[in-house]
């Protein structure tokens, strides 16, 4: 009998612990003791606020300023306005080989890989100092200048311009002060 009651005892016991550790419904959370910090489990859940959207690149004529959000996020599956006369001209600056043109869009430092090793190009200077034949080779000049940017979207990594994704490729993404630039040449 004594062995009954024992084990009537460790089941309820062991229904009473699991129903008190699973939640069954909005309750309220325990206070944290005196002197300790809260578990997030303590800690109300509140809304997310919206991504910081002041400062982007979006003009007066773009119609969803979230889209072109310095923060990344893949907010809108096309280009806006703005995104779309920046990536027009990069496109000019490739199809006349003006590398000039080309270092005013980029923001410094920016990546290049003109199929040998990939470096860094910190600054502006150094930038003009690249080989135009390499970097504007017949390949990158096709596939720039052939990207159709009604089909351009706008992926955390940033704006790619391309004819394909195996093909050279110029990337656009926004800097910490939130402009946009050329922030990547691929080979």
């Amino acid at each position: 009998m004594k062995k009954l009651n024992l084990i009537i005892i460790s089941i309820l016991l062991t229904l009473t612990l699991a129903a008190c550790s699973s939640p069954s419904g909005p309750s309220a959370p325990e206070a944290a003791p005196s002197g300790a910090s809260p578990t997030p489990e303590q800690i109300p859940a509140t809304e997310t606020p919206a991504p910081d959207s002041d400062i982007t690149d979006a003009g007066p004529a773009d119609t969803n300023p979230a889209a072109s959000s310095p923060d990344g996020e893949f907010s809108n599956p096309s280009l806006t306005d703005s995104q779309r006369e920046f990536c027009e001209k990069i496109i000019a600056a490739v199809k006349l080989k003006d590398l000039q043109a080309l270092s005013d869009l980029c923001n410094y430092p920016l990546y290049v890989d003109l199929g040998e090793e990939g470096q860094v190009i910190e600054t502006k200077e150094a930038f003009l100092a690249l080989d135009p034949e390499k970097l504007f080779t017949d390949a990158m000049v096709a596939s720039v200048t052939g990207c159709d940017l009604d089909t351009v979207t706008v992926p955390l990594a940033g704006i790619t311009l391309c004819t394909d994704y195996d093909q050279p490729s110029i990337t656009s993404s926004y800097n910490e002060a939130g402009e946009l630039g050329i922030s990547g040449i691929n080979f």
